[in-house]
């Protein structure tokens, strides 16, 4: 049987993709971000709306174009949330925390002992 893709998994997909186009692009605008990652402007300017009011993104600055809208610059809040990644191996457990622009905050490592009989 084929798990079925659902409009909620769609759009959680869409908001990775804007979030990693940020992280890989860095500041960026509606439309760099639309050109990114193949959403349409339309998906792209909902969700940095719902980003921006959650406080995930701020607007950095606004250019202005000889033609049209100013368009606004845009970047993720590394202070809205942490991420934390682990490794655990055999010998050892690693983490390093992460603010939400994957800058490194701490780092933390343990030996683990050994099995019995090894």
């Amino acid at each position: 049987m084929v798990a079925r893709h659902t409009a909620r998994d769609l759009r959680s997909e869409n908001r990775f993709e804007v979030l990693h186009a940020l992280l890989e692009l860095g500041t960026s605008t509606r439309q760099e971000l639309a050109r990114h990652t193949g959403l349409s402007p339309a998906t792209v300017a909902t969700l940095v709306t719902e980003f921006l009011s959650g406080g995930v993104l701020h607007i950095t600055a606004v250019e202005r174009n000889t033609g049209g809208r100013p368009q606004e610059r845009l970047t993720i809040d590394p202070d809205r949330g942490r991420i934390v990644g682990v490794d655990v191996a055999e010998t050892y457990v690693d983490a390093t925390v992460y603010d939400l622009a994957l800058g490194a905050l701490g780092h933390g490592e343990a030996a683990l002992d050994a099995p019995p009989g090894s």
